[in-house]
């Protein structure tokens, strides 16, 4: 069995650090500690909350949207 398939590596224009599909990502870290850490941390948190809610009620309603259903409810016809 074949592993992954590898795209030969793509120059990056400089300040770059990655870019897929078209989408260009730089990243900026710092390490953090005592309450200025604890305060990042807690956004961090609530940041990947509503990142993870988007996404369940984006899938819910995208099934929904799919299955016909979610029209019918917009519509007033769902059973």
């Amino acid at each position: 069995m074949a592993g992954p398939r590898r795209r030969p590596p793509v120059p990056l224009p400089p300040g770059v650090d990655a870019v897929c599909d078209g989408l260009t990502v730089t990243f900026d870290i710092r390490y953090v500690d005592g309450e200025e850490g604890e305060r990042v941390a807690a956004a961090q948190a609530a940041a990947v909350s509503a990142l993870l809610n988007w996404v369940a009620h984006r899938d819910a309603t995208s099934a929904t949207e799919q299955s016909g259903a979610g029209r019918a409810v917009e519509e007033g016809r769902a059973a």
